[in-house]
């Protein structure tokens, strides 16, 4: 086979190989991308889902939880209420509170009379779905019911509840499996409610299980409940999706149902009508079943059907097998252009490979006649025909950077070298001569450069070089002047390992000044990027929280003291401010003035940012409470301290500082210039992550500059610890 023939064939089977690797990357990396978008936009329909669920339960059943409810009503369910009761339910009973009074009587009409009267307004205006109350056997003393038209009344007699042992039961003798409360006395989850007659359509709600206890002992259990058929639609019309519920992920999504199994909905989704559409949802949530057990979501695309599926658990306060989500979304018109993106792709992809193919034909065939004519010109140069002549390499599709053209300028080369040949070995010994003398000229340099020994035996070695150029006989001088080169590069090899060996030691005794510095002005974790010339260092943080401080009376101070004592108390002040950061873990972040500003949970995230940044916050004032007068006057300070997310990071290019921007920071200052001299002042955000660990105490609420009207609380040094 000739080598034209071979060339064209290894060119066709090359790229052929080449495209169907390029074609299974591409299909590879598509696929996997793929993946990734599914799962990063499952996620982040997770998320949007779990907020809306929590605020959700914040402006509803959870107003009632007796920690974190509203303050005028989680107080409903203590022994020692301060609940305004209405004064028809108030009576002579063991406790002052009617609610354990009435559920210590075991007497259902009294517990309705009670909780019918005070449940009353969030079941009239569906702020809860239902309310259920138990005894200590676990007994239904009184269900009350909004029923709001979502599948089976939570009160129907056909009604039964995931969490009771006998299906069978009726609401006046229900018999419930114990419900567990791992910590505190109130725990959130999820209850199915179920039609056991099955003439209505189960429904979900999220769930408040409440402990009622004295004292002495457990008096019963409160259940109340919100469906979360509301906030289903809300999600399908703010995110313009459909979706579906799967009632356990352990039968393969058997029970899946839409809200339209409850009442009529839009379809902002634009989906329409789907064929099958609960079997293609079930098929999905089989087949990333391992995915949903593993990361608690999955995105999955059905090119068939032109709709991504996304799933994860309904409740993060139950177990994923009790229900999912299933997210569907529109997605016909991206698969459409995926399909015509891929015909188009393999349309080009077979001209261009049929266009290559005929010009390597072309080309090849060109370029070999080229070459036979070169082969013979090197045939009579090696024979030593120097006349002969080097053909022109011109013509269609010829070029000077051609295989061709190289060829003759190569064979044009050999034959000029071939008669220079005698002319260069006149001239070598000279140049050896010239090359010798740059060699003892550097040395000589080097010499000046040194001193002591080392120079007079750069010196010794430098006469002695210039006798061996002196040497007349060609044979000889070329045998010295190769010696004297290695001896020459290894002396000086030898001299400038030790000037750079010195001179590197001073730069990194400078580097390791430098880095000391930075350290002492910049956090641990930025040094390093700043070394590295990272150009923008900035970072969100979710969660930190952020403390300003200010002397109080520093003004009237710095009039009657000298500059010198002035700054000298500052600095007394502000470093065992740096040495309580230091021991916290904190970050300090510049002083201003009298001005103090430290946070927590920057550069590096801190769960206990809340909890640190309060014992920091004691811990100055404490100490500036004990610190001696000064001119006369007993010095005080104002903290505040409000804690959400910010963005933290260096900017500029010179005098360096790590600094904080966002509303989180601005609000904290803001409860600096409001607050009380030596007490803290804290948001509401602040203060729910301090409980129950530090007492705070509800300043009420009054208005802020640049913020309005906003609740803010106090946390006094020496009332600080929670019992």
């Amino acid at each position: 086979m000739r080598t034209k023939t071979q060339i064209l064939l290894l060119t066709v089977l090359g790229n052929v190989l080449i495209a169907g690797i390029f074609l299974i990357l591409s299909e590879y990396r598509t696929e996997k991308q793929q993946r990734d978008n599914l799962a990063a936009s499952a996620g982040l329909y997770q998320q949007a889902w779990d907020t809306m669920a929590n605020d959700a339960f914040s402006l509803s059943i959870g107003e009632w939880h007796p920690q974190t409810g509203l303050f005028e009503k989680r107080d409903v369910w203590q022994e020692t209420s301060n609940f305004a009761f209405p004064e028809e339910l108030i009576d002579d009973g063991e406790y002052k509170n009617p609610i354990l009074n009435s559920m210590a009587s075991g007497d259902s009409s009294k517990v309705e009379t009670v909780f019918s009267e005070i449940f009353s307004e969030p079941l009239e205006f569906a702020l809860m779905s239902f309310i259920l109350v138990l005894d200590t056997e676990n007994t239904v003393l009184y269900c009350g019911t909004s029923y709001e038209g979502y599948g089976i009344d939570p009160c129907s007699e056909d009604a039964t509840y995931d969490f009771i042992e006998n299906a069978q039961v009726r609401q006046s003798k229900s018999n419930l499996a114990p419900v567990r409360i791992s910590r505190g006395n109130a725990k959130r989850t999820l209850i199915r409610i179920n039609d056991s007659s099955g003439a209505e359509e189960s429904n979900l709600n999220d769930a408040l299980f409440i402990d009622i206890k004295s004292e002495k002992e457990k008096l019963g259990t409160v259940v109340i409940g919100k469906n979360v058929f509301e906030m289903l639609e809300t999600f399908e019309y703010e995110f313009q999706v459909k979706t579906q519920l799967s009632f356990g992920a352990s039968d393969g999504g058997a029970k899946i149902a839409g809200l339209e199994a409850y009442y009529p909905v839009d379809d902002f989704a634009e989906i329409g009508e789907v064929d099958g559409l609960d079997k293609i949802v079930a098929n999905a949530l089989e087949s990333n079943r391992d995915s949903l057990l593993k990361s608690g979501k999955f995105g999955h695309l059905d090119m068939e059907a032109g709709l991504s599926i996304y799933g994860f658990p309904l409740s993060s306060y139950a177990k994923m097998e009790k229900a999912q989500l299933m997210i569907l979304k529109n997605e016909r018109e991206m698969v459409a252009a995926m399909r015509q993106d891929f015909l188009v792709t393999l349309g080009i992809a077979v001209a261009v490979f049929a266009g290559l193919v005929g010009l390597v034909s072309l080309l090849t065939g060109y370029a070999f006649g080229g070459i036979s004519r070169a082969v013979g010109v090197l045939q009579s140069l090696t024979k030593g025909d120097l006349a002969v002549d080097i053909p022109k390499n011109e013509g269609f599709l010829r070029s000077k950077d051609d295989e061709v053209a190289q060829l003759g300028t190569a064979f044009t080369a050999y034959k000029e070298h071939l008669i220079e040949l005698e002319d260069i070995k006149a001239d070598q010994l000279e140049k050896r001569k010239a090359r010798d003398t740059v060699i003892v000229d550097k040395m000589g340099a080097l010499a000046t450069q040194l001193e002591g020994d080392a120079r007079k035996m750069i010196l010794s070695d430098i006469e002695r070089m210039e006798k061996g150029i002196q040497d007349p006989e060609a044979e000889s001088t070329e045998e010295a002047s190769t010696e004297m080169m290695t001896f020459a590069f290894s002396r000086m090899s030898d001299e400038v390992s030790s000037l750079i060996e010195a001179r590197t030691k001073e730069i990194k005794e400078i580097a390791a000044k430098n880095e000391e510095l930075l350290l002492n002005i910049l956090p641990g974790s930025i040094v390093p990027r700043m070394m590295q010339d990272e150009k923008n260092i900035a970072d969100s943080f979710e969660e930190c929280s952020i403390l300003f401080g200010d002397i109080v009376g520093f003004t009237p101070m710095s009039q009657k003291l000298d500059p010198k004592s002035l700054v000298q108390m500052l600095n007394e002040i502000f470093t065992k401010f740096d040495d309580f950061s230091d021991e916290m873990g904190l970050e300090k972040i510049k002083t201003i003035g009298d001005s103090y500003m430290v946070a927590c949970g920057v550069p590096n995230p801190d769960p206990d940012h809340a909890n640190k940044i309060a014992e920091m916050g004691i811990r100055m004032i404490r100490y500036v409470n004990e610190y001696p007068e000064i001119a006369g006057q007993k010095p005080s300070i104002r903290i505040g301290i409000h804690s959400g997310p910010l963005v933290a990071g260096v900017i500029g290019k010179r005098k360096f500082i790590y600094d904080l921007w966002g509303d989180a920071v601005n609000t904290a200052a803001r409860m600096e210039a409001h607050g009380v001299p030596n007490v803290i002042q804290l948001t509401a955000q602040t203060a729910e992550r301090l409980a129950p660990q530090y007492k705070t105490q509800s300043r009420g609420v009054i208005d802020i500059k640049g913020k309005g009207e906003m609740e803010t609380f106090l946390l006094y040094p020496d009332l600080s610890k929670a019992n």
